[in-house]
């Protein structure tokens, strides 16, 4: 009988491990879905909130990629257009949680604009912004970001290659300067 009692806690124990790492891991993947649609939408407060980067110099660098306040309009179309297209995968069995922290390998994907620009001349940025939003022809990263548990919460201390995904878009085409 002792046997039945001590097996039964040793799986309640087990059980109640297994549901909290998938608790942390939901949480992991709600950060990674929230930092998407923050990229998608170039809001750099947002990335910001999620993080917890360890000095001023990286949280600016981080705020100057993902800020689209170029302040010229036509700037700011071709910056939104090509964000509203990232999309980021990831594998959520590579999650593995260590002294609460873990490194998620991720894909960004986004439009190809160079692919849209090499294709044509176009007369007026507003055309060149409506062929990138019909493109379905798109270009991946490989990148990596790293959480860690903060008094309770899953904040992001480390992303790498995030400027190659934004810098991808970095070179304007002409027509795109010209209207700017």
């Amino acid at each position: 009988m002792k046997l039945t009692k001590v097996v039964s806690v040793v799986l309640c124990l087990a059980m109640v491990a297994g549901i909290a790492g998938c608790g942390n891991k939901s949480k992991i993947e709600s950060v990674i879905k929230d930092y998407e649609k923050a990229l998608q939408t170039c809001d750099e407060d947002a990335v910001i909130a999620l993080s917890d980067f360890n000095n001023d110099e990286i949280k600016e660098y981080h705020v100057n990629l993902i800020s689209n306040e170029y302040h010229v309009e036509k700037l700011n179309d071709w910056f939104e257009t090509i964000s509203s297209t990232i999309k980021v995968t990831y594998d959520p069995k590579e999650i593995e949680i260590e002294d609460n922290r873990t490194t998620v390998k991720l894909t960004y994907e986004l439009v190809d604009y160079q692919r849209v620009t090499a294709d044509e001349e176009y007369n007026n940025a507003d055309e060149l912004i409506e062929q990138l939003k019909a493109c379905d022809r798109t270009i991946t990263f490989e990148g990596r970001i790293t959480l860690k548990k903060i008094d309770g919460e899953w904040m992001i201390t480390k992303i790498t290659n995030l400027d190659q995904v934004l810098f991808h878009w970095g070179m304007y085409p002409s027509v795109i300067l010209d209207e700017a």
